[in-house]
């Protein structure tokens, strides 16, 4: 069974795509969470000049005189590649024309320090145009040429993560290299469409950066968004093609290191390091078993730690779905649930807490926005950025912001979004409690799947409770779309934000309950670390939930 987050639709399809969007929301300088560039002698920022760069070949320079010359120049010569790459021009007798052209302006483009905050852009282009949309098949005779661009990528990716270059740079290569196939998706001899095979040399690297002592924390970062990668792939693979269990055990140590390290490295922010660690407990899930009885045992630690930030407790829940119980992988499944039933009450007390405190800052006018419009403006924003290139959060549970075609009982616009909002964060939050409950049945995971017969009453116990909160959160239906109306359709919301809180509150109770005593919630802006607001899970870049997010 693969892991269960990559079975709901759109926004985490395909397989990798959260992995793709957190590497988008990482911008240029502010791309290492973790670490600011090493100041230079005096304590001063380094200079631009200081970074290497590549130098791009003379004839690919557009200036305002030859602006004309270099674009066509430019077009002549990506159409001959086009055709070298697609099989119709042989690669026998135009290696060296590949390099001038991937060497000399494509990859040359990526190490600029103008147009750093293009560098996403330029990387996922470079997939699209070379090796995503194209049919690497024998029957297209362009297998080698295939093999040929990916060891050049990599080659030079390799140069650039080791070399003086800008750590924005740097991490960029990073990216494209944990991005590279020996097999696309295509069926080299048949040309169907198949789950792509990463490429092991580009995974060897990846370890052996995360194996360097002192490495950069930016490196870090897209190393183990590139082995979280790795490592979702090799589920859909037979074994004589997944990665060697000798390298599973490299891995799994790495990362198994990284999530038991409670104090922070010199130099890297909290934020930075929840980021890391919400990322090596994904990769341990997707290696999917504990042969050691370290993995899980860590993993659920943080589940009940109420001083780590909420997102790496939801981050440590979800991550249960992602196991193969087995003989050796094994947890104590009902207290496990027990402790995620206490999660998602604690989530639900902080939302509650959240909304008041809001109500009384509006109230004492400290804050003009009050709920209302902070949630739709500052924090919505936020929360919707969070899942840039996927839709937002109305692409994870449906609907649209409120508002609608007016009637008798809407509530008004600031009304309806502070509705949303909160049913919204709330949803986002319990997602991935259910996620590591599991379900019955054939398709069982998580602790379902971990419990024995008696457990597994007692496990769903816990699910219907968090689902019975679900359902009170549930969005409302979307209005009649007009003929000819070409805008989304918009939900109508009638519900008042005290109604669905006193409907949440005591379902809260319920499953307080059956799961733990019920505690006083954790204010906002209280020194406590589990706020979800600003940590909320997802958030997998600094600056966008604060990090956090294949």
């Amino acid at each position: 069974m693969i892991y269960q987050r990559f079975s709901i639709p759109r926004f985490l399809m395909p397989a990798y795509s959260l992995i793709v969007v957190s590497a988008l929301l990482v911008g240029s300088i502010s791309l290492c969470p973790a670490q600011e560039p090493p100041p230079a002698e005096g304590g001063e920022a380094p200079a631009a000049a200081q970074f290497q760069v590549m130098v791009i070949a003379v004839e690919y320079v557009e200036n305002a005189e030859n602006r004309a010359t270099v674009r066509a120049t430019v077009n002549r010569q990506m159409g001959y590649i086009n055709e070298v790459v697609r099989g119709t021009r042989p690669l026998s007798g135009n290696e060296a024309n590949l390099e001038r052209w991937f060497g000399n302006y494509i990859f040359p483009r990526m190490t600029q320090l103008e147009t750093l905050g293009q560098l996403d852009m330029m990387r996922v282009d470079f997939f699209k145009r070379y090796l995503l949309n194209v049919q690497y098949t024998t029957a297209n005779n362009n297998v080698d040429t295939h093999a040929f661009l990916v060891n050049y990528t990599l080659q030079k990716m390799q140069e650039i993560v080791e070399g003086n270059y800008h750590p924005a740079v740097r991490f960029n290569a990073m990216l494209v290299i944990g991005r590279l196939n020996d097999v696309e998706m295509y069926n080299p001899n048949t040309g169907a469409r198949i789950v792509p095979v990463p490429s092991r040399q580009a995974l060897g690297f990846m370890v052996g950066q995360l194996q360097k002592p002192d490495q950069m924390d930016a490196l870090q970062l897209g190393a183990w968004i590139g082995i979280l990668r790795h490592t979702t792939l090799d589920r859909y693979h037979p074994p004589q093609v997944q990665i060697p269990q000798q390298g599973k055990t490299i891995i799994r140590g790495l990362a198994t290191q990284l999530i038991q390290l409670r104090d922070l490295p010199p130099g890297r922010s909290s934020e930075g390091h929840v980021w890391l660690q919400r990322r090596g407990i994904d990769v341990l899930a997707m290696l999917g078993t504990d042969p050691d009885a370290q993995v899980l045992s860590t993993i659920g630690a943080f589940t009940v730690d109420e001083d780590s930030p909420m997102s790496l407790r939801l981050t440590a829940a979800r991550s249960l779905s992602g196991f193969q119980y087995d003989a050796q992988t094994t947890i104590a499944a009902v207290p496990a649930a027990y402790a995620l039933g206490a999660l998602a009450a604690q989530a639900c007390r902080n939302e509650i807490a959240r909304v008041e405190e809001s109500k009384k800052k509006k109230n004492k006018a400290q804050d003009s926005g009050g709920g209302a419009m902070d949630m739709a403006g500052g924090g919505a924003g936020g929360m919707e950025s969070m899942m840039a290139g996927g839709g937002g959060m109305d692409d994870i549970f449906g609907g649209g912001s409120g508002g609608g075609a007016a009637t008798e009982d809407q509530l008004k616009p600031e009304e309806a979004t502070s509705v949303q909002y909160t049913r919204r964060r709330l949803k986002y939050q319990l997602f991935y409690v259910q996620q590591g409950l599991g379900t019955g049945g054939e398709s069982s995971s998580g602790l379902m799947m971990a419990a024995d017969a008696a457990g597994q009453t007692e496990v769903q116990k816990v699910v219907d409770a968090v689902d019975e909160i679900m359902k009170v959160l549930a969005e409302p239906e979307l209005t009649p779309k007009k003929v000819g109306d070409k805008k989304p359709r918009k939900p109508i919301e009638t519900v008042k934000l005290d109604d669905v809180l006193k409907e949440v509150r005591k379902k809260t109770r319920d499953l307080e309950a059956l799961v733990v005593k019920t505690r006083k919630p954790v204010l906002p802006g209280a020194p406590a670390a589990d706020d979800p607001g600003a940590d909320a899970p997802g958030a997998d870049a600094p600056g966008a939930d604060a990090p956090g997010g294949n």
